[in-house]
């Protein structure tokens, strides 16, 4: 019994003590010392406690001004590698914060305790384009654990607020991380065409070095994780402008977006995995070059587990590669993939769940379901590739399950599947031919629509 009372009365004074933070890893390492300290309270205390070089609390000022000064300051002044940590509460933000060169981890004691909230209405407008820029950062960045978002009736000096975050990488790039975060928009400016509906326009926007274009040399680590994306106009993460690189973007849920986007590099590894998505008007998920010619290596590309639901145009999006450019040898496999209803802003029609564009050779594409209802079930314009195991039994296309315009691809049905084929020697099992024409022209027209109002946004 009175070891019992002597474990609770340890307990009481740990954990009254780590209630505020255990500031010290020589705090932490003395309260393991009690010879009532279990294996359990060595876990809650390490939740507690965090090594941070800085540590805000927030100021409670709704103007903004008070925390943007602090959070910038301390970004701009922590060692390389350093760590910020943001306690529990709200923060507000009336300005862009701007980080040229430093590097480090900012973050907060969870999303759902640590909360950066935009401050801006039309007498006072957002100062900025981002919440936070990052340039050129000298080593690895990481921003974890709390959250971003805009309030209803959120006002900047630019009508929409381009992104929450956007980091520049210098010629031989560094990592980036970004792990449990919410990051929540709002209605878009009223002013501003309908197709906007949301801002930011972006969330996360990882950039590599566009100098040498259309070379990059920007490499590097970088994710996306545990992560809530919604009410984001366009695309709810842009990384693009790689050579080498490894991207990871996993367990992340994005509602009332438009796309996630991945293009413009080489010799890199992209993989999104188990991410659910609900998307509206553009491809969902998409990876491209946009047409260009990017010189390099291939680049290899999973995806593979992810349920996604769009309206208007389709689920996946394999872009259009020039030839002799660096393309993307692909795995897409046990994906659920629902078209489901006309695009809400009148863009572009269900298109297909999967369409793997010109230029894009020996894709595997297997083990996925599509439902829902589109022009077709899956295109492919490019040659040699494997397709097989889909199961497109609860998908009603209304031209064919199957539009094959590339050359010695195999197609292996499931059930009474449909199939298109205007390539040559492509070899079609348990499939249904059916005839028609090609409708590669009116596909170009609308992806090239589609980079049209991006490149207009974007500017």
């Amino acid at each position: 019994m009175k070891r019992k009372l002597a474990f609770v009365f340890s307990l009481l004074i740990l954990f009254s003590c780590n209630e505020d933070l255990l500031t010290s890893s020589e705090e932490l390492e003395v309260a393991k010392t009690n010879e009532n300290y279990s294996d359990l309270d060595n876990s809650r205390a390490r939740k507690k406690f965090i090594d941070a070089d800085i540590t805000i609390n927030p100021s409670g000022d709704q103007t903004g001004s008070s925390d943007a000064d602090a959070i910038e300051t301390a970004l701009n002044s922590i060692p390389a590698g350093g760590t910020i940590l943001l306690e529990s509460g709200k923060f507000y933000l009336s300005r862009e914060i701007f980080v040229p060169g430093n590097s480090g981890t900012l973050i907060g004691r969870g999303k759902s305790e640590t909360e950066i909230i935009g401050v801006g209405n039309e007498g006072t407008p957002f100062i900025g384009n981002f919440f936070f820029a990052f340039i050129n950062p000298s080593g690895p960045l990481t921003i974890s654990n709390l959250s971003l978002s805009l309030p209803e009736g959120f006002v900047t000096f630019n009508d929409n607020l381009f992104g929450f975050i956007i980091t520049v990488l210098n010629e031989e790039g560094s990592d980036t991380h970004f792990d449990e975060l919410i990051l929540k928009g709002t209605d878009a400016a009223p002013n501003l065409d309908p197709i906007f509906g949301s801002q930011p326009n972006n969330s996360i926007i990882v950039r590599g070095n566009f100098n040498s274009f259309p070379l990059f040399t920007s490499g590097g680590n970088h994710t996306v994780s545990n992560s809530e994306f919604s009410e984001v106009a366009f695309q709810a993460t842009i990384f693009e402008g790689f050579k080498d690189a490894n991207i990871e973007i996993y367990n992340n849920s994005f509602t009332e977006i438009k796309q996630t986007i991945y293009r413009f590099m080489s010799g890199s590894t992209v993989s999104i995995t188990d991410n659910t998505l609900q998307t509206n008007s553009f491809g969902g998920i998409v990876i491209t070059q946009e047409g260009n010619f990017i010189a390099g290596e291939p680049n290899n590309v999973v995806i593979r587990g992810n349920t996604v639901r769009t309206s208007g145009f389709m689920p996946i999006e394999i872009g259009w590669v020039p030839e002799g450019s660096a393309n993307f040898s692909l795995l897409i496999e046990k994906n659920k993939l629902t078209n489901e209803g006309s695009d809400p802003f009148n863009i572009y029609s269900n298109f297909s769940g999967i369409a793997i564009f010109n230029g894009n050779n020996d894709a595997i594409v297997r083990n996925n379901i599509l439902r829902g209802g589109a022009e077709f079930g899956i295109i492919q314009e490019s040659n040699s590739g494997t397709f097989s195991g889909n199961n497109l039994q609860g998908f009603s296309p209304l031209i064919t399950d199957y539009g094959f315009f590339g050359n010695s691809n195999t197609i292996i049905g499931n059930g009474n599947s449909s199939v298109l084929d205007l390539g040559i020697d492509n070899i079609t099992t348990g499939m249904t031919k059916v005839d028609g024409v090609s409708i590669g022209e009116r596909m170009k027209e609308a992806l090239a629509k589609r980079k049209e109002i991006l490149d207009a946004i974007n500017k």
